[in-house]
């Protein structure tokens, strides 16, 4: 793999490490709605556990694109 085809790899996995940032936050701010003292607004727990789920499934897909690349195999969906 050529230097273009690190970088390309290198910049998937800077935006994967930003997406575990986001998803982090996501879940700290499910936790502060559940804590709320007048109850949690569902609305706002929907909207983030949506994007939560969604991040999540982008991150798997990434890092088993770029594991599949580095190692030059296809691995099987369990």
């Amino acid at each position: 793999m050529g230097p273009h085809g690190q970088t390309t790899s290198l910049q998937r996995l800077l935006l994967v490490e930003k997406r575990i940032v986001r998803v982090v936050e996501l879940a700290g701010s499910v936790m502060d709605e559940l804590a709320n003292s007048t109850g949690p607004r569902t609305d706002i727990l929907t909207t983030h556990c949506r994007e939560f789920m969604q991040s999540i499934k982008e991150i798997q897909t990434t890092l088993r694109e770029e594991i599949k690349s580095a190692f030059g195999w296809h691995a099987t969906k369990h």
